[in-house]
């Protein structure tokens, strides 16, 4: 009886331990294309718009072509698929 109490003891102690601890995502260093997708989102919306992104003279028919969904805006995935510029 006395190992079942101090099981339950020590696996409340760990369960209590855990909650103090949140998971966090693991974070990876961001590439240089979205690095400059956050530096033209200049609103800090996580999109670009036609605008925001012609900062870097682009032309519309890119934006076009990139607006894979035809929102009106690019997402950080749709701008950093296309081949980058360096």
């Amino acid at each position: 009886m006395k190992r079942i109490v101090i099981g339950t003891v020590v696996l409340a102690g760990v369960a209590l331990a855990a909650e103090d601890t949140p998971l966090r995502p693991i974070e990876r260093p961001l590439t240089r294309e979205q690095q400059r997708f956050l530096a033209l989102d200049t609103n800090g919306d996580r999109r670009l718009s036609l605008e925001e992104f012609q900062v870097d003279a682009k032309s519309p028919n890119e934006f076009a072509e990139l607006d894979t969904d035809g929102d009106g805006f690019l997402s950080m995935a749709e701008f950093t698929a296309r081949p980058s510029s360096d």
